[in-house]
């Protein structure tokens, strides 16, 4: 008699994973109305298709752990999860979590991959120092899904963390612009030449920006030169202050500057440099980006976002678009 052989598998499962191009972690301004990407999510349906049915979500204060957040609760007017630009569901954070009710719209093939995407739009910001620098941490906690039998399988815990944003009323961002002589020789230079470009949603002002500098061995750069600073070509008499052991310049305005709401404006550094000697010479400079928040006023690139009318809510240039700057060089063969 014939015989029939059957292939028998365990029952199918669900990978859940961070997706390959999740944004960055980034500073938001907080635009209203604006859907911005905070997070996209990788879902594997192994040995047999998967139905997804709900998600829940949340905001973490750690790096390492699921450690519920509601600090950014009142900044999010919506949370919302998309198939492609197929809007899937939305939702709030309430006491830091939220869900997801996927109601079977997203259908994962056995042995292939889905990636969904999570927006969100912020509510703005209007005389409130307590609203901005607060911390969006999204976090995949669990989700369910139906199996092809039709089996509802879960909560599958998760924990699975995108990459952590900082909220402000608008964002600053550096570019470097071309030095108008890269020579080195005695005298007064441009060491440093850059724009500093305010968000839409809101004006820029900066009180303070640290040049970490270097310069070779018959090379020195003596401090601001006389005329110091010039702003979109103006020149400016800044206070400054030069650290020989930490090789930082810092220049600091007496009343911040500010860039308006969607504009920009370019900064010249003038620095009194020296040389000597008939051989490679150099000295150069740039804006690096600080390692962590600090909102004290203190910090290699010290703004604020206006979030108060009455009061400066400072950062600095932790996660400042454009920072690290690449290095300016005057030099001479």
């Amino acid at each position: 008699a014939a015989t029939a052989e059957f292939l028998i598998k365990d029952a199918g499962s669900l990978n859940i994973e961070l997706g390959g191009d999740s944004p960055q972690g980034a500073l938001l301004a907080a635009r209203e109305g604006v859907e911005q990407e905070i997070a996209q999510y990788k879902f594997t349906a192994i040995d047999d298709s998967a139905t997804l049915t709900e998600i829940t979500i949340g905001n973490t204060s750690s790096s390492t752990a699921f450690v519920v957040s509601t600090a950014a609760d009142p900044r999010i007017a919506g949370l919302y999860l998309y198939d492609g630009t197929t809007l899937v569901d939305s939702t709030l954070l309430v006491s830091g979590l939220g869900q997801f009710n996927v109601n079977s719209k997203v259908v994962i093939p056995a042995n292939e991959s889905k990636t969904l995407t999570v927006k969100v739009i912020l509510n703005p910001i209007v005389n409130d120092a307590g609203a901005t620098n607060k911390d969006l941490h999204l976090t995949l906690i669990n989700a369910k899904f139906k199996a092809s039998a039709g089996n509802v399988i879960g909560p599958q815990t998760e924990n699975d963390m995108a990459n952590s944003f900082r909220i402000r009323k608008t964002t600053a961002t550096v570019a470097l612009q071309t030095l108008p002589d890269t020579l080195l020789n005695a005298g007064d230079k441009v060491v440093s030449k850059f724009t500093v470009t305010a968000d839409a949603s809101g004006d820029v002002s900066l009180k303070k920006v640290d040049l970490t500098y270097s310069t070779t061995t018959l090379a020195t750069l003596a401090g601001l030169a006389s005329n110091a600073v010039k702003i979109n070509g103006a020149t400016k008499n800044i206070a400054s202050v030069l650290d020989a052991g930490a090789k930082t310049l810092t220049i600091t305005f007496a009343t911040p500057e500010v860039i308006s709401a969607g504009t920009s404006k370019t900064f010249e550094i003038l620095g009194t440099v020296g040389v000597s000697g008939s051989g490679s010479e150099s000295v150069t400079t740039k804006i690096t980006e600080d390692a962590s928040f600090v909102t004290n006023g203190t910090g290699n690139f010290v703004w604020s976002d206006g979030a108060s009318i009455s009061t400066p809510t400072y950062s600095n240039g932790k996660l400042v678009p454009g920072l690290t700057t690449s290095t300016q060089v005057l030099s001479k063969n």
